[in-house]
């Protein structure tokens, strides 16, 4: 009996063994694959500076004494809309298109700029979600919103969404760590003024012209007449005449003068 001991013994243990699931005897784990894609809108913060620019259909009149000449003035504003911060704001799809439950061992999502033709520039990657189990033929949405400072000069932005599997299907062959990518441009869907989007606009001849208003063009043209003389002595004359353009908020104050000579001829 003793001598058959050890033999029984190697038996158990190669039967139980073989009983044991497939996945315990192999340590690594099964692997899967995943897509990636991504939705982004993205809202501006800004404040408004103003320009003017006035102008006279006429700068230089020869009259006689006892007339009058009339001047026709055009006095045109323009905003100019400098950004300060951006709201970057969408989900990120993960869809599990394998056979296993998937490993994503991270989610991030990263906010890039160019300017004209240079390279791409990281402003900041943020990290989502992660990690999570995905079974297999599901999918979960990441939903983010990331506010950045603007970048003076950038022409163009784009996001990025990064996510980290760790059971993926590797190309070579086997599984392991692979990060997926999804890459999308975007652009703002409106911009919100936080100041100075209403300014007034004066003259220093006529006086009070109106509200200019960053929405509304029609409210940053003005055009009115000015009518000179009649002088009753010979002389040369000189008409200065200033528009000022003022934001409601900062009263910043932007200013163009005109200046109209007017050579008077005795009759």
């Amino acid at each position: 009996m003793k001598k058959r001991f050890p033999l029984l013994l190697v038996l158990v243990v190669f039967i139980c063994f073989s009983l044991l699931p497939l996945n315990i005897l192999n340590a690594a784990p099964a692997g899967t694959t995943v897509t990636v894609t991504k939705s982004v809108t993205s809202e501006s913060e800004g404040y408004l500076t103003w320009s003017i620019k006035k102008k006279a259909d006429i700068i230089s009149i020869n009259i006689n004494t006892g007339q009058t000449a009339t001047v026709n003035y055009t006095v045109k504003v323009q905003p100019g809309y400098h950004e300060v911060r951006k709201t970057v704001s969408g989900a990120i799809r993960v869809n599990n298109t394998g056979t296993s439950t998937a490993n994503v061992t991270y989610v991030r999502d990263r906010i890039e700029y160019r300017i004209d033709s240079g390279p791409w520039t990281e402003i900041t990657t943020t990290s989502i979600s992660g990690p999570v189990l995905i079974p297999a033929g599901d999918f979960l949405n990441f939903t983010y919103s990331i506010v950045v400072s603007a970048i003076e000069g950038a022409t163009k932005y784009r996001n990025v969404a990064i996510v980290g599997v760790s059971n993926a299907i590797l190309s070579g062959g086997g599984t392991g760590f692979r990060e997926y990518r999804y890459i999308t441009e975007f652009s703002n869907s409106g911009g919100k003024v936080i100041s100075d989007a209403f300014a007034d606009v004066t003259d220093s001849l006529e006086g009070y012209l109106g509200e200019a208003w960053v929405g509304n063009p029609a409210t940053q043209t003005y055009i009115y007449s000015q009518v000179y003389g009649p002088y009753t002595k010979a002389g040369n004359y000189t008409i200065t005449n200033t528009a000022t353009v003022t934001g409601k908020d900062k009263l910043i104050e932007k200013t163009d003068t005109v200046k109209v000579k007017i050579k008077v001829k005795k009759k």
